[in-house]
């Protein structure tokens, strides 16, 4: 079988150079337009290259004549062939993003517009433009079989002609009306892309309806409802009389004959542009263009856009805090025409990142352009699938594995690097016999799409037109943070406004410094990555300073203080909340160093530490405002790329046994282990996993028996402990007080948090929790009480992993065991790419790794004389064991590089690092919380006892680190073994942390109860229409490009309701998305590609 986009009609200049060239794919279509004799042009010859007339790359004569003989008969059938493609493509099967079971293509697009429509009347009653008794006689009239009262509208273009206005209907109040002229009461217009209108009266829905159609031609949307052929026909700027509508009967249900009206435009639409492209001797990329819209229904999409937009100017009203809602008139205008310009700069921005918003786009790009460069034609890299075989021993036995991933996939992670050659599997439309697995590896190695996205990216960062960008951006969030900030009574004073105004216009006053500066820690002089200070210093003492702090805890961006002792304080009382101890380590960390954190850390235990000088002015180079402001951009880039600087540089250490096609394979190995182990355990879950599935099923089945059709997620709803009033943006960030329902469920109990009788509820997703039934609150209330789910999870983990009469007991061992062991060989090899270990190291590190298998060990002598002094270790702290954490040392050395320890998933990122003293290994918060949460839950208050004592003068023999070469009973002899001790942990601490049922509730009763009388305070009203697909689509649009400057006052309110204390919420970002598809569809797939043009 040929491809016709791998077969060109090549066209040779007199030199023998390729003149021109197209697809034989291009010829057909240009053949259907504009006649077939453009095939017969004697220069053409058909070739297997679009860049080559020579002769080894020509089509055989034989294969020519073959393919001209049948070229007349394909474009015979073609039209045909396409109306059948897309009937296809309406009736086949596919899993359905609401419920993941299978249904037709056209039963998931008629469900994806009741569910657009339906939360569109939702929305409609909280707005009161509709009631109650509308509501229910609208969803009646979407999911019932009419007996009246619904429907068709067609325009009268003559006296013999009408044209059907299609997927708008219009719906009388009574269901039983045959003739709407007729109908008493208000009418519905429902539009399946626009949503619902109410008219008082059918003449008014007439006449209203008759004067929209009557706009100049094209402007009106509801127009490209109607087929081409007739919109073609309606002459310019046609005028529709009350009298040219015509109101049909609707015998078939609204979404039926909406999807029907669907695929009926889209085969007469196709034949239009057929015939017209025929008569105007169109290119084939006009055609082509025209084709593509009629073949996605451009007009559904655009119309959903549409009203997707004037929803959120409405939704805007009812999301703004009313620090905004109720500002005067003109200071709302300067509100938005401040938002207006940040927004215009952000959009700057973004356009100059073009191409790199992600790895993905990029690798997209990248593939596509070399892949036309080479064979001349354009192809989908996640259409095409390449199988790695693989094989390795397991326990004496052989596990065999197939890497099948995505070219996408595997350019974007490494191809894995085997000895038996891979497959490509290309889909027909790709096809090509050039296109193989070899040509694969040469492409994705020439690409390196990894590192060369690491390195444009940084170039673009670095770049002076993107500084400048991201320093008027910033200028615009700080004049938009500064007004907020006077809205909200943050700035109450005049001088904290001319401060911020002089400054910024250099003005210079006689008697007063005025300047921009940032903030530095003066233990160690690190400066804060995002705070700026305006300052004002006057002669006569009287200084004033003006604290820039985005996404600062306690919801407050700017500050103002008559004195630096002020200043400092404020600061420092962040310090006081773990909160705002997580902001200010992150806004002055690289990395987890103990320099300054360990100071941090001493200062949340102990406030009087921190004094007026324990932070100080640093003043921003520059000769003016704009300078200034760049130099702090500047700092805040070089921040960025310092500390991803290992992997915008790449590996610099790659060797024939150790490179990204070796370690691509032991992660794609770790990857399938991980598959295997699951599989056999039916899905083994965390404590936090089971209790939110527990939980949510617990909770679901409720709703479900009181007849209401929602779904809760307890990873996205959150209660808050500390305070009964709701409030109206709740801070969903990573600094938040909140908690979630899984995290409560997992706890059942506990005397760290003060419960109140009163708790309000927020949903992190926008789902209105209104619709829940009323004694909500009261059920979660009670499966809080009576879960005990750790004593169910650890029964459950008891029966199915620790019972060694299980028949997965030994298979299961025996995957956890390589598992690991290609996970430290993983980490071995990335940290020796990376030069943090030495060849001497990396060679000693593996072969004692690999020893870690017993089995292995006992076959092979060699192994054995390599490694006979060396071992590897569990590692303790306070007498427990850190799970996961191993001493391996060579006790033949006495150099410390073979005395190494290994942490995966350390906060510093550093996975074998030189086994030193407690004291050095745990100078750092973060490498204490690291060390502290892998021991034993019931020896954490040990560890921690140990931590404080370590701040003072410990004695010799709890700062050494025991590892005697003999007599060491934590010595790992068999990886394997370790599996029965990592389930006898989760056990230990599970059991731990939770307590029988009777004790549980015998200390202390409280409930989770919020006010009753408060339910029209819930936050975002009308956020569960978009709230979901907002989030996914801006997270789609930024990708790797989330360089934000955390300010909360940077966006619409609308969709800044959406992304508030989140997406533009600081550097730490709590993941609030749903795990539930269902949600996402309530808008429509349109806004996955439609809202990356919208304002953020």
């Amino acid at each position: 079988m040929w491809n016709p986009d791998i077969i060109f009609l090549n066209t040779a200049s007199a030199s023998g150079a390729v003149q021109s060239s197209r697809s034989l794919t291009d010829a057909l279509i240009q053949a259907m337009t504009q006649g077939a004799s453009a095939f017969d042009q004697d220069s053409q010859r058909l070739y297997y290259r679009h860049d080559s007339t020579e002769v080894q790359h020509l089509v055989a004569e034989k294969d020519f004549s073959t393919i001209k003989s049948i070229f007349g008969q394909v474009l015979a059938m073609f039209p045909g062939a396409y109306h059948a493609a897309l009937g296809w493509a309406w009736d086949s099967r596919e899993h359905s993003p609401a419920g993941g079971n299978s249904a037709a293509r056209h039963e998931i697009v008629s469900a994806h517009h009741h569910s657009a429509l339906k939360h569109d009347i939702e929305f409609q009653v909280i707005e009161q433009r509709l009631n109650d008794e509308e509501k229910k006689r609208l969803l009646h009239a979407l999911s019932h079989q009419p007996t009246g009262g619904l429907f068709k509208i067609s325009l009268r273009l003559s006296r013999e002609m009408t044209a059907p206005l299609l997927s708008v209907f219009a719906v009388a109040r009574d269901e039983q009306a045959v003739d709407v002229r007729h109908a008493s009461g208000p009418c519905y217009l429902v539009m399946a892309a626009g949503g619902v209108e109410r008219y008082e009266s059918f003449s008014e829905l007439n006449s209203q309806l008759a004067r929209r159609l009557s706009w100049p031609s094209g402007k009106e949307p509801l127009l490209k409802n109607l087929y081409l052929s007739d919109l073609a026909g309606l002459p310019e700027n046609h005028v529709f009389g009350n009298d040219d509508l015509e109101y049909e009967p609707c015998i078939e249900p609204l979404l039926h004959c909406h999807v029907q009206g669907l695929r009926n435009k889209q085969a007469m639409d196709f034949e239009f542009l057929v015939q017209q492209a025929r008569a105007n001797s169109e290119g084939n990329h006009t055609f082509l263009k025209k084709v593509s819209e009629v073949q996605v229904c451009a007009h559904i999409d655009e119309g959903m856009g549409h009203r997707f937009r004037s929803l959120s100017i409405r939704a805007e009203d009812l999301t703004q805090p009313q620090w905004l809602k109720y500002a005067a008139p003109e200071k709302r205008e300067h509100y938005a025409n401040l938002n207006n310009q940040f927004s215009e700069r952000n959009r700057a921005v973004d356009a100059l990142f073009e191409g790199l918003e992600s790895l993905e786009v990029f690798a997209r790009h990248e593939i596509d352009r070399y892949v036309r460069r080479h064979l001349g034609y354009s192809i989908d890299a996640q259409q095409i699938m390449i199988s790695v075989p693989d094989e390795f021993d397991l326990q004496g036995g052989t596990f065999s594995a197939n890497h099948r991933k995505s070219l996408l996939d595997f350019a974007m992670h490494g191809l894995p690097a085997v000895s038996g050659p891979g497959k490509v599997i290309v889909p027909a439309a790709y096809s090509n016999p050039a296109f193989t697995f070899e040509f694969v590896k040469t492409m994705l190695d020439e690409l390196d799409v990894q590192r060369r996205y690491l390195q444009q990216l940084r170039a673009q960062f670095t770049h002076e037109e993107t500084l400048r960008a991201l320093t008027h951006r910033r200028d615009a969030a700080l004049a938009l943070s500064a007004w907020a900030a006077v809205l909200q009574g943050h700035l109450m004073d005049d001088r904290s406004q001319d401060l911020i105004h002089l400054v910024r216009a250099d003005i210079i006053q006689d008697g007063a410094v005025m300047t921009l500066g940032s903030l530095k820690l003066a233990v160690n002089g690190m400066r804060f990555k995002d705070l700026l200070v305006f300052r004002k210093q006057d002669a006569a003492g009287d200084d004033h300073y003006v604290l820039y702090a985005p996404g600062a805890p306690g919801g407050q961006d700017m500050f103002g203080f008559s004195s630096w002792r002020q200043l400092s304080f404020e600061v420092g009382s962040w310090l006081a909340t773990d909160a705002g101890g997580n902001y200010v380590q992150d806004q002055t960390a690289l990395t987890a160093e103990a320099d300054h954190s360990d100071f941090l850390e001493k200062v949340r235990l102990k406030g009087t530490l921190w004094g007026e000088s324990s932070i100080v002015f640093h003043e921003l180079e520059g000769d003016n405002f704009e300078d200034r402001l760049s130099d702090a951009i500047r700092h805040k880039v070089d921040r960025t790329l310092t500390r991803d600087d290992a992997d915008l540089l790449g590996f610099t250490m790659e060797t024939a046994y150790a490179n990204r096609g070796a370690l691509a394979l032991l992660d794609h190995r770790v990857s399938e282990l991980n598959k295997a182990f699951v599989h056999t355990t039916q899905a083994m879950v965390s404590f936090e996993q089971f209790a939110r599935s527990e939980g949510s099923k617990l909770l679901n089945d409720y709703i479900a028996s009181q007849g209401i059709n929602e779904r809760v997620d307890t990873d996205t709803i959150f209660v808050d402990l500390e305070n009964a009033a709701y409030v109206a943006n709740p801070d969903f960030s990573a600094y938040t007080g909140l908690r979630s329902l899984t995290s409560l469920f997992m706890e059942g109990f506990s005397d760290q948090y003060a419960f109140t009788p009163a708790a309000p509820m927020y949903s992190s997703v926008g789902q209105d929790l209104r619709a829940l039934p009323l004694y909500f609150v009261q059920r979660v209330d009670k499966s809080l009480r009576e879960a005990a789910l750790g004593e169910r999870y650890i029964q459950w983990i008891r029966r199915e992993f620790l019972d060694t009469s299980h028949e997965q007991y030994r298979y299961r061992r025996a995957l956890f065991g390589r598992r690991l062991q290609f996970d430290m060989r993983s980490a071995a090899m990335r940290e020796f790419l990376k030069g943090n270990l030495s060849t001497a190291q990396y060679q000693w590190l593996v072969p004692l790794i690999v020893s870690l298998d017993k089995q292995v060990l006992d076959k092979n002598e060699g192994l054995q004389r390599r490694i006979s002094r060396s071992s590897a270790s569990m590692f303790r702290f306070a007498g427990y064991i850190v799970q996961g954490v191993y001493m391996l040392r060579d006790f033949s050395s006495s150099d410390g590089d073979f005395n190494l320890l290994y942490t995966p998933d350390a906060p510093d990122g550093v996975s074998f690092r030189k086994v030193t003293d407690y004291v050095q290994l745990m100078r750092s918060p973060a490498m204490r919380h690291y060390y502290y949460l892998r021991v034993p839950y019931k020896g954490q208050p040990s560890v921690g006892s140990r931590f404080d004592a370590m701040d003072r003068n410990l004695p010799v023999q709890w700062v050494r680190v025991e590892n005697r070469e003999h007599q060491n009973t934590d010595r790992i002899t068999d990886i394997h073994e370790l599996y029965n001790e990592q389930i006898s942990r989760i056990i230990a601490d599970v059991d731990a942390q939770t307590k029988s049922r009777t004790k549980r509730w015998l200390e202390k009763v409280y409930s989770v109860v919020r006010l009753l009388g408060s339910v029209l305070l819930m936050p975002f009203p009308g956020g569960a229409l978009a709230w979901t697909v907002l989030h996914t689509a801006i997270d789609i649009q930024r990708g790797l490009l989330a360089y934000h400057d955390g300010d909360r006052a940077t966006a619409s309110w609308f969709f800044g309701s959406a992304v508030f204390g989140s997406i533009l919420g600081g550097t730490g970002v709590k993941t609030v998305l749903t795990h539930d598809k269902a949600l996402v569809i309530k808008v429509g797939q349109w806004a996955v590609k439609k809202l990356a043009a919208q304002t953020v």
